[in-house]
């Protein structure tokens, strides 16, 4: 009997404090907009979104669930340390409210050795002095 193929193990990790402003959209009357608009609105919050990004994972075979880190780096830590992923589907594009922490983040994940989606810590950081990027 051949072995038992386990799953990939894949976290979406993202760091969601305070109000999600999707949320609040979702209350705005389409006909308060001074607009009409050509297609319906609708509107997704942020919890939503993640939530339908984990069950499409699972629906192509998967083992995935979302992690909410908010602005903890040592939740990041322990998640990493406790219970390591696969690899990291990555929705962190700022950190305590700092853009330029992306990167950092990424570089946890390559100090763990944990696959992650987006760009590495160097292009990152590069970005952020997108005028040397040009030279």
């Amino acid at each position: 009997m051949p072995p038992k193929k386990t799953k990939t193990r894949v976290i979406v990790l993202y760091n969601q404090v305070g109000e999600d402003e999707y949320e609040k959209l979702k209350e705005v009357d389409p006909s308060t907009l001074g607009f009409k608009a050509e297609y319906p609105i609708t509107v997704s919050s942020e919890k939503e979104e993640y939530a339908a990004l984990v069950h499409a994972l699972r629906k192509e075979g998967f083992d995935a669930r979302a992690v909410n880190v908010e602005e903890d780096p040592g939740k990041l830590e322990r998640l990493l340390r406790k219970d390591p992923p696969d690899v990291v589907f990555n929705l962190i594009e700022f950190f305590n409210d700092n853009p330029r922490m992306e990167g950092s983040v990424a570089g946890v994940f390559e100090l763990h050795r944990i696959p992650y989606t987006g760009a590495g810590p160097f292009a990152l950081g590069l970005c952020l002095w997108s005028i040397k990027s040009l030279h």
